[in-house]
């Protein structure tokens, strides 16, 4: 991913409200997974696309969370059709999937640390 391509942001506090595109995926068994193309910290999961966005949510607030106490900036959320040339890095073959598209919003009670500006 280009760094250049979007700006980045330190602050947590500056993220509350944006909205993250998540490539929601219902597979064979029942299972729906909801992944990040842009991050590799964590892909929410549930039975059902409401709980796996819930838990998506709370990922994303974790996965921010680690990079900014790790030092490092926090990328812009992407538009959708840049994610979704991301996500194709995530298609293994053989693996049937149907895919649909959301946004996850960084919420405030989600977000546990308090980052100083």
């Amino acid at each position: 991913m280009s760094q250049g391509s979007h700006s980045s942001q330190s602050s947590l506090d500056e993220l509350r409200g944006k909205l993250f595109p998540v490539c929601v995926r219902k597979h064979r068994d029942g299972r729906v997974s909801a992944v990040f193309p842009q991050f590799s910290f964590g892909i929410g999961a549930g039975m059902t696309e409401a709980e796996a966005l819930q838990d998506a949510e709370e990922i994303l607030a974790l996965g921010l969370e680690s990079l900014v106490e790790q030092g490092e900036d926090i990328p812009a959320p992407l538009e959708t059709g840049p994610a979704k040339v991301l996500m194709r890095e995530w298609n293994l073959p053989g693996v049937d999937v149907e895919e649909s598209w959301a946004m996850v919003q960084v919420k405030p009670e989600h977000l546990l640390a308090e980052v100083p500006s």
